[in-house]
């Protein structure tokens, strides 16, 4: 059954604002000092990276100025290259990235409904 691009969309949204949430009031050093906060944040960009990579070819297209393949390129990293995640790359994406990209994803749901 295929999925859902607004799902898979709306799922992307809701674990990006969790991974912001998560790091609001944390430092760079704690995902190096604590394991359960560093396990928690990366799954929650696998999650949104999985995501992406649910979203139809065809919807893509649509909305070429989201880096759909960028996300679910991420999450492999992520999931392939887990006994060398990349902290500085990991905490870069969710403190600069995260921002602009949850912004153009609500913009792309506003307009599809």
């Amino acid at each position: 059954m295929p999925h859902s691009p607004l799902a898979s969309i709306r799922h992307m949204i809701s674990h990006a604002q969790e991974a912001q949430e998560l790091v609001s009031g944390r430092s760079r050093a704690d995902l190096e000092d604590d394991r359960e906060f560093a396990m928690r944040l990366t799954h929650l960009m696998e999650i949104f990276g999985e995501s992406s990579a649910r979203v139809p070819e065809e919807f893509r297209k649509i909305y070429p100025e989201f880096e759909w393949q960028d996300a679910a390129d991420f999450r492999d990293a992520l999931i392939h290259q887990f006994d060398v995640i990349e902290y500085d790359t990991l905490w870069e994406a969710v403190q600069d990235e995260l921002p602009l990209l949850i912004r153009q994803l609500e913009v792309t749901i506003e307009q599809e409904t």
